[in-house]
């Protein structure tokens, strides 16, 4: 359902989308493992350097502490007391560098959680030890008591190691640093041996505690470094049992020992046995454990290689798996936009194609036609060949409704055309037999002698007048000139009061102008047609006792004429809609109601005249029509007439304007002003057939004398004497 407004480029990325992600999950898992393996790799060298070799170091003073504080427990004496001071102040200065290297950046930026608490459980047991010194010192507690204590705090040193091999998950290091963590072990037991046989050799003899205590180290010391030769690999381990000549005979020196006092012998027994003393004990176990001190140490070098060697090895992977991971990626969303480019390309022809159908190609061929050009419709839509896949085919379907949409267009015109001709054809018979009429009437009036047989004649002239403006209305629809012509210029309140005697309540219409100015005579009888339509829409569309108000103004750019009703008005909406359809006109297909407004906005396109509507101050419509400078001759900051004297107006006959073309020349004089008779009465001669304004009369010949000044304004004085009258008639019944 939501799918539906998204394009096609995000469909196909959508399509994409849910492989490449699994994809890009399987990296990242890949890389994850990878960077964790070679963060722990490259976590090995620090851990060791950092905090493991300051453990041991710090070990190994603690342990020459607590042999002395055991042998001067044992066999109090001023020498013992110094050496164990002297030992003991060494262990207190080791433990404060101790304290420092773990408080350090180098340490904080590799240890976790687990280590940083192994570190402070292993400093907290040696801050106890404080106490313990003192107690020594005042030989307040037991050498065993001792030996004890100072064992369970060095006990806390394999923590720190355990919790660091804890936290590097790659096989062999974890390996490694457990076999060099029993090498440790190993050689703390070796020095628990050491304390306790040197403090029973200072007393003179071993306590059954003494003894047991003995035999658990060598228990611990045996299982220790069988575990660190099962861990350790070859290369690794060689430091550790590979030594000179010496610590290997001191090593059987001190297994004769340990075998003694395991067997339960006397100090004595032991003593006789093996030529224990003393001194060289103390040198048998030193040798031994220093050499075991410096091959663990060897050892963790080689270890910290090997790791060196799987850090590099796991950079690499993590590298290599980035590159292959950002490659594939890459390639992936380049294959993708360029499928969705090209998807979108052929689209973007498809919707292209349609759209120049609708907005070019169509108007275009509906525009030729209508000029009467010939179209082939197959050369207008020419072929998209878009392919022969599913686009294609979609392609092939607009193909199709091209060329189908096209021909009809052609047939549509052809037809409208023939409609047009049609029309045509029609108004023109209308327009010949209303002349024919209009030529009757003419003949009618000139004998009428009854003065109410004259009006009646005269109200049949000026339906006869409004049924020819609308058969011109038919022939405009048709795009076809209306067959009028004027080929002199006319007073511009002339022709206004000619279009206001063309509508059938010409007796509502008030005309006012101040302006001089004169048409053009190519504009007067399309202007006279397009004010008379305007007009009658005024009169239709107010009420019957309302006036409607024609003022014509000189402006900048012309001359305004102002078509003002008192009716209901129109909505913003409805009054927009019409003034776009003015400035605009519609097909022959506009809606039978408003084909006035047609025929007005088809003259104002072809004259260039702005037609306007408008909220009057009335609360009814205002036509604003601007006629521009162009169509004008005189009149005041108006174009006068190129070259020559200006026309004499008030001497041109109304006839030459609104007499059709190839219009039948009567022998009858045109009437003068003195023949018109007196206003209101509808006799005096034969001006009366001029009562509208739209000269009906037979042409007179050119040559007459007795042709009467405007006879346009003459025309629509008598119209409204006859209105007059004809209201007079109508209160008196």
């Amino acid at each position: 359902m939501g799918s539906r407004g998204r394009s096609i480029r995000a469909r196909i990325y959508f399509i994409v989308a849910i492989p490449l992600a699994t994809m890009v999950g399987l990296l990242a898992s890949v890389a994850d493992s990878s960077v964790t393996n070679y963060d722990n790799l490259s976590r090995v060298p620090a851990l060791v350097n950092t905090t493991a070799l300051q453990a041991s170091k710090f070990v190994t003073l603690l342990q020459a502490e607590r042999r002395a504080a055991v042998v001067y427990l044992s066999s109090p004496s001023a020498d013992g007391l110094g050496q164990y001071e002297a030992d003991a102040g060494a262990s207190a200065a080791g433990a404060a560098a101790f304290a420092r290297a773990m408080t350090s950046q180098a340490v904080k930026s590799v240890e976790n959680a687990q280590e940083t608490a192994a570190i402070g459980g292993f400093e907290a047991a040696v801050g106890r030890l404080g106490g313990l010194r003192l107690e020594v010192e005042a030989r307040k507690v037991s050498a065993f008591t001792a030996l004890e204590t100072y064992t369970q705090v060095i006990a806390q040193e394999p923590t720190i190691f355990r919790a660091e091999v804890a936290s590097v998950t790659e096989g062999a290091p974890t390996r490694a640093g457990l076999g060099l963590i029993a090498a440790v072990t190993a050689l703390e037991a070796l020095d628990e041996q050491d304390a306790t046989l040197a403090g029973a050799l200072a007393a003179g003899a071993i306590t059954p505690q003494e003894r047991l205590f003995f035999s658990q180290a060598v228990g611990r010391e045996q299982d220790d470094t069988g575990l660190y030769e099962a861990l350790l690999t070859p290369a690794e381990l060689a430091p550790l049992v590979r030594g000179p000549a010496a610590v290997n005979q001191a090593a059987q020196r001190i297994a004769q020992v340990q075998a003694a006092v395991g067997s339960g012998a006397s100090l004595q027994e032991v003593e006789a046995r093996s030529g224990l003393s003393g001194p060289s004990w103390e040198g048998a176990t030193s040798r031994v454990a220093e050499a075991s001190y410096a091959g663990g140490i060897t050892a963790a070098g080689v270890v910290l290689a090997a790791s060196d060697a799987s850090a590099s090895e796991a950079r690499n992977q993590v590298v290599f798996s980035g590159l292959a991971g950002l490659a594939g990626l890459i390639a992936t969303l380049v294959v993708t936009m360029l499928l969705g480019r090209s998807v979108n390309r052929r689209l973007d022809l498809l919707r292209t194609s349609a759209m120049a159908l609708a907005t070019v190609q169509l108007p275009s061929v509906v525009s030729r036609l209508r000029r009467g050009e010939a179209v082939d419709a197959t050369a207008e839509a020419p072929l998209l060949r878009p392919g022969g896949d599913e686009i294609g085919q979609v392609g092939q379907a607009i193909d199709a409704v091209r060329q189908t949409a096209i021909r009809s267009a052609v047939d549509e015109a052809r037809l409208r055309q023939s409609v047009n001709d049609m029309f045509v054809n029609l108004a023109r018979r209308s327009q010949s037999l209303l002349q024919r009429q209009v030529t009757l009437l003419d003949g009618m009036k000139q004998r009428a002698g009854d003065p109410d047989v004259l009006g009646d004649l005269l109200k049949v002239d000026h339906l006869t007048t409004r049924m020819r403006r609308h058969a011109e209305g038919l022939i405009i629809l048709s795009g076809t000139a209306s067959g009028r012509s004027w080929s002199r210029p006319a007073k511009a309140i002339d022709v206004i009061q000619a279009a206001a005697a063309e509508i059938e309540d010409f007796a509502r219409v008030t005309v006012s102008t101040r302006s001089s100015a004169s048409l053009a005579g190519s504009a007067v009888s399309d202007v006279t047609h397009l004010l008379a339509e305007l007009i009658e829409n005024a009169t239709t569309l107010s009420p019957p006792s309302t006036k409607v108000v024609v003022n014509g103004e000189d402006v900048a750019r012309g001359l305004v004429i102002e078509i003002v009703d008192r009716g209901l008005g129109m909505s913003p909406g409805r009054m927009a809609e019409l003034n776009e359809r003015i400035a605009s006109p519609p097909g022959v297909d506009a809606e039978g109601s408003q084909l006035g407004l047609f025929v007005v906005g088809q003259i104002a396109r072809r004259h260039g005249i702005e037609v306007t509507l408008r909220r009057s101050p009335y609360g009814g419509t205002a036509a604003i029509t601007l006629i521009p400078r162009r169509l004008l001759l005189g009149g005041a900051g108006l174009l006068e007439p190129v070259g020559g004297t200006p026309p004499d107006l008030d001497n041109f006959p109304i006839w030459s304007m609104v007499a059709p073309s190839g219009a039948r020349t009567g022998s009858g004089p045109m009437p003068t002003a003195a023949d018109a008779g007196p206003a209101g009465t509808g006799q005096g001669g034969d001006a009366s057939r001029d009562w509208n304004g739209t000269g009906q009369a037979d042409a007179p010949d050119p040559g007459d004398a007795r042709q009467g000044p405007c006879v346009m304004r003459r025309g629509w004085q008598q119209a409204q004497a006859q209105s007059r009258r004809d209201t007079e008639d109508r209160n008196g019944s």
